[in-house]
Formats: structure tokens, sequence, C-alpha cells
């Protein structure tokens, strides 16, 4: 509504290009992300060892692609379809991160919020029976 209404401030300009107000827009964005890449590689370990790298090259790709956005003189031109095209990779290592590592491997990440409670070593033990039990019925399969 900020923009149908004239409120927000022009970004592009047909004749001289970016506006100081979008490059600056565009700075601070990569300021922030670079920021939270910082904190998810420190936190690594809290946020999971399969997780974590895919969240971080995400944050990476998407500050390149806020950089193109300050680099295009058309918004046809190539640096603006490269920055969009790094967005959709972000994109698609966020839904890696986020979606298919928290479905295919829930246990886990399961394990990872218990065992920082105070059942972690209840859960430990729940885990290793699990696995037995695992085992004796593959075991007992193989056995027929």
């Amino acid at each position: 509504m900020a923009v149908a209404w004239g409120l927000f401030p022009v970004c592009f300009d047909p004749d001289t290009g970016l506006t100081g107000f979008k490059t600056a827009s565009e700075y601070i964005i990569m300021t922030l992300l670079t920021g939270a890449g910082v904190l998810t590689i420190h936190q690594r370990r809290k946020i999971g060892t399969r997780v974590a790298p895919l969240l971080a090259g995400a944050i990476f790709v998407t500050v390149v692609s806020e950089f193109m956005f300050t680099r295009y003189a058309s918004p046809f031109g190539f640096s603006n379809m490269l920055g969009h095209l790094l967005k959709v990779l972000s994109f698609l290592l966020i839904y890696q991160a986020l979606i298919v590592e928290g479905l295919e491997y829930p246990f886990e990440t399961l394990a990872r919020s218990l065992e920082k409670a105070r059942y972690g070593p209840l859960f430990h033990n729940f885990r290793k029976a699990v696995k037995d039990f695992a085992l004796t019925i593959r075991s007992s399969f193989n056995n027929l």
C-alpha cells in the first residue's frame, strides 16, 4: 500500500538508475544477513549439523543476490536476473534445510532438542532401546 500511495521512496529511476535509498537499503540488508550468517555458523551445534550448513549457504547466496541488486543498470539487465536466480537458489537451500531435513530426519531433530533439555539421559537410553529393538526385528526377519 505504501508503494501504491506513493509513500515508499523511489528505488529506480530510468534516467539515472538505482537511487541512493535502494543502494543503501541493499547494503543494510547485506549487513544484517552477514550477522545472521555469523550467528548461524557460531550456533551450528545447536541448529544441527545437517541444517546449519544449508542455512549458512542460503544466507551467503542471499548476500551475493542482494549485492547483485546494487549493480544493475536496467531492470532487465544481467545483474538483476542473476540476483533473482540466486534468490531462487537461496530458497531451495532453505527448503532443503527446513522441510526436507526436518521430514527425513525428524528423529535426529527431536533427539537434539530432548538432549538439550533435562531429559537427555532418558532419551539417550530410549534411543538405544529403539535401535536395539530394530536390530532384533531385522535379524528375526533375516532368519526366516
